[in-house]
């Protein structure tokens, strides 16, 4: 009897050691949350507004078809597609948990927020901000680490990758202002969405429309005129001397094309896969 009491103590002393994730409200006011399992993997989304002060949690949970769970923040009600940050994370139950955030879809908060974790974890005050990032943006920690994203954290830690520039010109992702006292928890994990016009590029990156992209514009390009050439009058001509000068002028035209690539699959890691819907 006490064997059995000993083993059931160890095997709930084992489930309680997996953490959360949490999302704290600093904001003066309401913030949109849609907490969506990627391809649905045995759950459904689970949509909440955020009072100013409040807190939402939930506990590590793993999805059965593998993929991970995206915590959608928006300062708009019902708008979780465009300008909106995503806390995404990946459960496995095997001693590691992924996550990130992304700002591919937009940076609503402009850096106003920040991460930490329990358990000795210290994150990277770093966010997504195009898919190829992964190594600046993915993160991970022990899966019995709870780790927080507070927003208007008043300090202004939260930072991106930026991108390359290009010679197109540049594009800033402009912040868009939008208002949870109750602390609520909720077992629900990551989502797959696919960007359809264009590639959101980071702050000072070219963000290339596919509709818009430049025709091919001819540039005429004059070649220099050779010098002269002076010819001497020869024996067999007796009247006056003639200089006879040849002008030879050459016009090449070069065209300059504009080749848009297709937006690229966000996917984050081996086993974290999302992108834009």
């Amino acid at each position: 009897m006490l064997r059995i009491t000993l083993a059931s103590a160890a095997l709930v002393a084992l489930a309680q050691a997996v953490g959360d994730a949490i999302v704290v409200n600093k904001c003066s006011y309401d913030v949109y949350m849609s907490n969506t399992p990627a391809m649905g993997g045995g759950y459904s989304n689970i949509d909440q507004t955020l009072s100013s002060g409040d807190t939402y949690t939930q506990s590590w949970t793993e999805l059965s078809n593998g993929n991970g769970w995206s915590i959608k923040l928006s300062k708009v009600a019902g708008a979780f597609q465009d300008n909106i940050l995503q806390y995404e994370y990946t459960f496995h139950n095997d001693g590691t948990i992924w996550y990130d955030l992304s700002a591919v879809n937009g940076n609503p908060w402009d850096g106003n927020w920040e991460i930490t974790a329990s358990n000795g974890c210290t994150p990277r005050q770093a966010a997504y901000r195009y898919a190829t990032d992964d190594a600046y943006g993915m993160q991970s920690c022990g899966d019995d680490a709870t780790i927080t994203v507070t927003l208007c954290s008043g300090d202004g830690s939260g930072t991106s990758q930026p991108a390359p520039t290009s010679s197109w010109g540049t594009t800033t992702s402009a912040p868009l202002p939008v208002k949870t006292s109750t602390t609520k928890k909720q077992n629900g994990g990551h989502h797959t969405y696919l960007a359809a016009n264009k590639v959101q590029a980071p702050a000072g990156d070219a963000v290339l429309d596919v509709a818009k992209a430049p025709s091919p514009t001819p540039e005429a390009v004059t070649a220099p005129a050779p010098a002269p050439e002076a010819e001497t009058p020869t024996d067999a001509y007796n009247g006056p001397a003639v200089t006879v000068t040849n002008v030879h002028m050459e016009t090449m035209t070069k065209y300059v094309t504009a080749t848009a690539a297709p937006a690229k699959r966000h996917e984050h890691h081996a086993r974290h896969p999302h992108h834009r819907r």
